[in-house]
């Protein structure tokens, strides 16, 4: 249906949304969900999800989850004004070297590796880790190992993680205070200073950051997503149309541009990771039950999403058309191809037919049989 090549009617695109509009998920049932993960659209609520899963799964599992702020600083003119860092808190991974404003961690919380540096220990994009120990900051007093939520004071030294994949065998042994820190099978991701420019109130400025590279786990953006198989039960969709869009669609003031996206191939994307519609679930309705300007506006963007996308919809038709051509090459050259089998043999069969009337013209003993 969102493939490009339109050929969905109206009625179908409608009778579509009004059915995944019914799998979104009841408060209840989400906290059935033993590791929920969610796949959304580019836009901020992706931080604010993660941060729920991962302290609903760290009081789940009985653990304190530990929080800091990394460090940012311009480097014109050194601290970041309030509304900058703000901007910042929403800026995508991949515009602030993988390196996210809010560092969290509990033991076995899931993260995603947002670079290559090391892909012969398996720390490669998009790749998973899951965390084993955080290195405190020499400063940092004896933390709570209490349930709940703790801000650290200062920003930790890294964080241990084992990769996903094989296990690694012997990585490396640094040590604290005389004792191993990284066991066999993990790495040791420190914190790292990068440089970045954004746009703000029209200049841009450059900010360098100081954090730890690990990106939280358990939200992920349809650009993520390419590739992946979502078997598991677990995983569940956010398909909201992000604010901005809607405000822009009413020719009203575009009032949160972070907000990001919503696109044909987004949703194709995400609805296409689900292995069928019955393991599809939706994290909250398109709209809310009653409200009817917010209903037709989701219909509204839906069948804009499921309209014919011209220059895609013919790139489609021709290779279609190039497949049936060389199909159709294809079957009659395995035709040609088992005329000749059946001539060959049927030649090979005369000839020793006549070999064998020769030999016998000629008194030769016959084998009473030949081997297969």
């Amino acid at each position: 249906m969102f493939d490009g090549l339109g050929k969905a009617t109206p009625e179908q695109v409608y009778a579509a949304v009004e059915q995944l509009n019914r799998r979104a998920l009841t408060a209840q049932a989400l906290q059935q969900l033993r590791n929920p993960h969610v796949v959304l659209l580019r836009h901020s609520v992706q931080l604010f999800v993660n941060r729920r899963l991962a302290e609903r799964q760290a009081a789940a599992d009985g653990q304190p989850i530990y929080i800091w702020r990394s460090h940012d600083r311009l480097q014109s003119y050194g601290t970041v004004p309030p509304a900058l860092a703000a901007e910042l808190e929403f800026l995508p991974w991949n515009k602030t070297a993988h390196t996210p404003t809010l560092g969290m961690f509990f033991r076995g919380m899931e993260y995603a590796f947002g670079d290559s540096k090391l892909p012969g220990l398996h720390r490669c994009t998009n790749n998973s880790a899951f965390g084993v120990t955080l290195v405190l900051h020499d400063d940092e007093p004896e933390p709570s190992i209490e349930p709940g939520v703790h801000v650290l004071q200062y920003m930790p030294k890294g964080i241990v993680v084992r990769p996903g994949g094989p296990p690694l065998g012997t990585v490396c042994s640094p040590t604290a205070a005389g004792e191993d820190i990284v066991p066999r099978d993990c790495i040791l991701v420190p914190r790292e200073t990068h440089s970045f420019e954004v746009l703000h109130e029209g200049v841009m400025v450059s900010v360098t950051r100081t954090g730890i590279p690990l990106l939280d786990g358990y939200a992920v953006t349809d650009y993520a997503a390419q590739g992946a198989n979502f078997g598991s039960a677990d995983w569940i969709a956010h398909l909201n149309i992000p604010h901005d869009v809607l405000q822009a669609e009413h020719g009203r003031t575009r009032s949160d541009k972070r907000a990001g996206t919503m696109s044909r191939a987004s949703i194709f994307v995400i609805l296409t990771r689900f292995r069928d519609w019955d393991s599809l679930h939706l994290l909250a309705p398109l709209w809310q039950s009653g409200d009817e300007e917010a209903k037709q506006a989701v219909m509204t963007k839906f069948l804009q999403l499921a309209a014919r996308e011209e220059g895609l919809a013919r790139e489609i038709e021709r290779l279609q058309a190039l497949a049936a051509e060389h199909r159709q090459v294809v079957a009659a050259q395995l035709e040609e191809l088992r005329r000749r089998a059946a001539a060959g043999a049927l030649a090979r069969g005369t000839t020793a037919m006549a070999a064998a009337a020769a030999a016998m013209a000629a008194g030769v003993p016959q084998p009473l049989h030949t081997a297969a």
